[in-house]
């Protein structure tokens, strides 16, 4: 896959509104635009497109003649696929000020993207005549020209970006995938190889070296290349299905059925995706629909595309809790901590009741080193509903740091009870009665199966801690050896190997 010239939200947004002060308008000395268009470029780069699409109509309707509210509109509407829209926002922009190079390409980007190749080629090269050196431009020209099939317009394109940047990964790439398709390998290695010098990143670049790789009948080197991609981005469907084939040609059948398992159970979590598009666009007024397909990028690895669905989910009804709730989840994974306890409080405003926004809000705060606000979030959480085994879990945390043994021994039983696939509280349950000195049996029984479910570290850890109390001491040594075979250098784990290894020899 060729890649796209990638820009970040802040860059786009703020060479939307960066000469705002100048652009000529009846209303300009109404300070209240400049307000909307920084309200707007804040919220949308923390994420709350909802928040910046309201913004920019809001500034629009102060002033119809801002180039830059209109500009950032288009750019709202395209980082949600809202291509249609995106492209008349665009437009307009350009009408007020056809000097605006940052709207053209984006207007050329909008038209590739909807596949309007003819009307993004004239776009691109309506943005060239006004910076003949925009990289931009050229790649995002080469692209619609491979899009068509014109590979030998493609790489004219890409040799005349690399001659002004011979720097430039996009177009280096571009043009490696342009070598490949016209069956030139070896020079489409070649290209591939320096971009990844210059990005080693680049998913794409690692997939299609692969590719080129395995037409070349070089097995292990596809291999090699090919699992960087997936390690890079392990929801890669595509790399699977190649290594699959790789390992075929290699002879290593399980590896190679390894692999095939993965590419179709992504590939099933791919076409859910697909599905659920086509429900919201017949149903695009259901927040319901919104959060079914957020959920399926959740299950894709999709997080971005996740947090699209969930805040358009909130535009349909600002009023659902069930989007601020995913959309929580997603960014404290993300560890955007004011963003998410922001939509927990939201929910909770909403329904005071919802035990799962309690049970985010206490995690917020476990974060934040806050365990009085998180004990109190957490046990109103399992008083609303009892079978949440993660507030469990987390409340025998809380309780093992304060000292009530007896409280975190019965937290964890429950959350182990609840859920007993669950790695994380039998390790920590396994650690209490090893640090205790109790249940030496079952420390041992816990810390193991914690250990099979995730072959962590610190997992091997406890195992070892727990065979160590229990005297176990070659049992202890194997397992604390396992530890350090998945983190050699951790100084906690060498302390405790050189422990046992002590009472070995007295």
């Amino acid at each position: 896959m060729y890649i796209r010239f990638g820009r970040s939200l802040s860059c786009v947004v703020l060479a939307f509104i960066a000469l705002a002060g100048a652009l000529p308008s009846a209303t300009r000395a109404d300070d209240d635009l400049a307000t909307y268009l920084d309200r707007a470029a804040a919220a949308f780069t923390s994420g709350d497109v909802a928040a910046a699409t309201e913004h920019y109509l809001e500034a629009i309707r102060r002033d119809p003649e801002s180039a830059a509210a209109h500009g950032g509109l288009g750019y709202v509407y395209a980082a949600q696929g809202q291509y249609a829209d995106a492209i008349g926002a665009y437009q307009r922009c350009i009408d007020i000020d056809p000097t605006r190079i940052d709207a053209i390409v984006e207007l050329a980007a909008a038209h590739r993207e909807s596949r309007r190749f003819a009307e993004a080629i004239d776009a691109y090269r309506a943005a060239l005549l006004l910076d003949p050196g925009l990289a931009r431009a050229r790649v995002g020209l080469g692209l619609a020209y491979t899009e068509l099939g014109r590979l030998g317009d493609a790489a004219a394109v890409y040799e005349r970006a690399l001659a002004l940047d011979p720097a430039l990964a996009a177009a280096i790439h571009n043009l490696g995938f342009v070598y490949s398709r016209q069956g030139r390998y070896d020079e489409a290695v070649t290209l591939y190889r320096r971009a990844l010098e210059l990005d080693a990143g680049l998913v794409w670049g690692h997939y299609e070296l692969g590719l080129a790789y395995m037409k070349m009948a070089r097995w292990a080197d596809a291999r090699d290349a090919l699992r960087q991609a997936v390690k890079l981005d392990p929801e890669h469907i595509s790399s699977y299905y190649s290594l699959g084939q790789v390992y075929a040609h290699l002879g290593e059948t399980a590896s190679r059925d390894a692999m095939l398992d993965t590419f179709r159970r992504l590939g099933e979590a791919e076409e859910r995706v697909q599905w659920l598009k086509r429900v919201v666009e017949r149903n695009s007024e259901s927040p319901q629909a919104h959060c079914d397909l957020a959920r399926a990028y959740v299950a894709r690895g999709a997080s971005e595309s996740a947090l699209n669905a969930y805040s358009a989910a909130i535009r349909v009804d600002p009023g659902y809790v069930a989007a601020y709730l995913g959309r929580a989840a997603i960014l404290a994974a993300q560890r955007r901590t004011e963003l998410a306890v922001a939509d927990y409080r939201r929910a909770l405003q909403l329904r005071p009741t919802n035990a799962e926004a309690h049970v985010g809000m206490g995690q917020m705060a476990l974060q934040g080193a806050r365990p009085g606000i998180a004990r109190g979030h957490l046990e109103r959480a399992v008083e609303l509903d009892p079978r949440l085994a993660a507030a469990h879990a987390a409340l025998g945390g809380i309780y093992h740091d304060a000292g009530d043994t007896e409280k975190a021994v019965q937290a964890y039983r429950e959350a182990i009870r609840l859920d007993p696939e669950q790695p994380r509280p039998m390790n920590n349950l396994a650690w209490l009665f090893a640090e205790t000195g109790t249940h030496p049996d079952e420390a041992v029984s816990l810390a193991r199966r914690a250990a099979e479910l995730d072959p962590h570290p610190n997992h091997f850890d406890t195992l070892a801690w727990a065979l160590y109390r229990r005297g176990d001491l070659d049992a202890a040594l194997q397992a604390i050896g396992e530890a350090l075979a998945h983190d050699p250098e951790n100084a906690a784990y060498r302390a405790r190997r050189d422990a046992i290894r002590a009472a070995l020899h007295e």
